[in-house]
């Protein structure tokens, strides 16, 4: 439950439903610098630190988030089902549209997990799959960039092989029965499509806050007393709260 603070409210898009691209919005809305957030779930985890460092700097922040949905235009896709659905290819259709039409922010901050091509199998990234990805993703953004947008990449998180609030409850004197091998937290996920991607497009920048969730090896499912994932890939919305210094340097310093 220790998730985004947009989740308890009625705020946010579903995968069913008729719903418009309707932003929610944080920070100061009167505010001349604007931030936009767009993604699936791995971006939206963030939202508790955005929350924070907007508040400090008195930023407007606006998000387009789609649960399962990531913020690229590729129709091919797949996870752990069928993806993406209908509802999702559209979605992204009309927020490109909004975003480089209407909204125009100051900068957009992106993140997703990772989705492999369909037929592309095992699920997990191959370097196939990953060049396939950062293709579609850097192909995206530059819709962004070509109308004056610069674009910011949450780096997506490394991953423990197990469900962490289950097995630090039944571990809590040893604690490292639940950390996984560094190699393996990062094997998984978007975290190598996401760099190659940010780093071959001109004015995407990369923000890679991965070594404050794994800081050494192997990753843990606890620092410094406070849990770090709520599943097994998604962040507590407590230990992204710690992290809104480093997220805050990072988009001023791409601001500036």
């Amino acid at each position: 439950m220790d998730g985004p603070e947009a989740w308890p409210n009625a705020c946010g898009a579903k995968l069913t439903g008729e719903q418009g691209i309707t932003p929610c919005v944080y920070g100061d809305p009167e505010s001349t610098t604007t931030i936009a957030l767009a993604g699936d779930s791995h971006a939206l985890q963030w939202l508790p630190a955005l929350r924070a460092v907007a508040e400090a700097e008195r930023w407007r922040v606006t998000t387009y988030t789609l649960g399962g949905c990531p913020f690229i235009d590729m129709e091919n896709m797949a996870a752990w089902k069928e993806w993406p659905a209908p509802r999702c290819v559209d979605w992204n259709h009309r927020l490109l549209k909004e975003l480089t039409t209407v909204v125009k922010p100051d900068l957009l901050l992106v993140g997703n997990a990772f989705f492999h091509p369909n037929g592309m199998m095992p699920p997990e990234p191959t370097d196939k799959s990953n060049m396939v990805l950062a293709d579609a993703l850097g192909t995206t953004w530059q819709r962004l960039t070509a109308v004056g947008i610069p674009v910011g990449v949450l780096r997506d998180n490394p991953q423990l092989d197990r469900i962490a609030p289950e097995c630090v409850l039944t571990n809590r004197r040893k604690l490292t029965r639940c950390a996984t091998a560094r190699a393996d937290a990062f094997r998984v996920g978007s975290s190598a499509a996401h760099k190659l991607a940010a780093t071959r497009t001109p004015n995407v920048h990369l923000v890679d806050l991965t070594d404050a969730v794994c800081p050494g090896d192997p990753c843990p499912a606890v620092i410094g007393e406070v849990l770090v994932f709520r599943d097994n890939n998604h962040l507590t919305g407590t230990y992204v709260m710690t992290l809104a210094p480093r997220l805050r340097t990072a988009l001023t310093r791409i601001l500036a």
